[in-house]
């Protein structure tokens, strides 16, 4: 038991070790993903009719989702970070996260892609399709 105050010395000294481990250790987890999708459904025009995904709801990920295409475009649009990936089996809120999603509003036409380099129409790489 510690009193308010007073530590043991071999306290003080593996504090400033914890310290710097957790600095690190949030150094180095990047950015939070808002959105992970698992599954999309295209027309028959190959763009985007909708997602299945999950939702960042705190420390936690809420059940899957379906969001329209607009409602995706609406969240690309806000620069929400937004991935591919799945959900690892029996491991509550664990993804194995694949690609981040982007969004190219070029020449009145909204193209949403995985891709390195915007293609002509929705491309969502290794995504099941539903």
């Amino acid at each position: 038991m510690v009193v308010k105050g007073l530590q043991p010395p071999f306290l003080a000294r593996y504090s400033k070790i914890e310290l710097t481990f957790n600095t690190r250790e949030t150094d180095m987890t990047a950015e939070k993903i808002d959105y992970l999708i698992e599954a999309v459904r295209y027309q028959t025009d190959g763009s985007v009719d909708f997602v299945r995904l999950y939702e960042r709801r705190g420390s936690s990920f809420s059940d899957r989702v379906l969001f329209t295409r607009d409602q995706l475009i609406e969240v690309l649009k806000k620069r929400k970070l937004v991935f591919t990936g799945k959900r690892l089996a029996s491991m509550a809120s664990t993804f194995e996260v694949m690609s981040r999603v982007n969004f190219s509003d070029a020449d009145g036409k909204s193209v949403i892609y995985t891709l390195d380099e915007a293609p002509t129409q929705d491309t969502l790489e290794n995504v099941p399709i539903l």
